[in-house]
This record gives C-alpha cells, sequence and structure tokens, in this order.
C-alpha cells in the first residue's frame, strides 16, 4: 500500500461501497472484502476497495453499450 492510500473507516467506506455499515460489517465477518484490523478499529484502503469492485462478477460499462446497442438491432 502506497503512503498516499486512502484508508476509510466502516462508516466513509459503507457510503462509498453504497452499502449499510451492518451489511459491510458482515461482509467483514465473512471475510469478502479487504480490511484490516487495528485493534478493534476496522479500516479499508480505497485502492483495495477500488480493485475488489473492479474484480465482482458482472457487466463493464463497455459491455453493457454493445449488448444494448445490439439489442435495438433487432
Amino acid at each position: 500500500m502506497s503512503d498516499q492510500a486512502e484508508l476509510m473507516d466502516l462508516k466513509k467506506a459503507a457510503r462509498f461501497l453504497d452499502k449499510t455499515e451492518k451489511a459491510l460489517r458482515a461482509c467483514v465477518d465473512r471475510r469478502t472484502v479487504p480490511f484490516r484490523r487495528i485493534g478493534s478499529r476496522i479500516y479499508f484502503s480505497k485502492d483495495e476497495l477500488d480493485e475488489w469492485w473492479e474484480q465482482l462478477e458482472g457487466v463493464s460499462v463497455q459491455e453493457a453499450v454493445e449488448n444494448l446497442e445490439r439489442a435495438n438491432e433487432g
């Protein structure tokens, strides 16, 4: 992690991911989201959350646009 990496607490990370704090805490408990624990506090690296988000299954913006264009052709 770089010296300039932004660290977020649970509340800020939940807002960043558009999740409730309870839902994000459940992800932490299941260890399905990258986090660090310092004492009893939980922190998240914005860079790691961005990378994690990009790796989730789904469709990129470009793929969605191409699919929409194909659907409109027919």
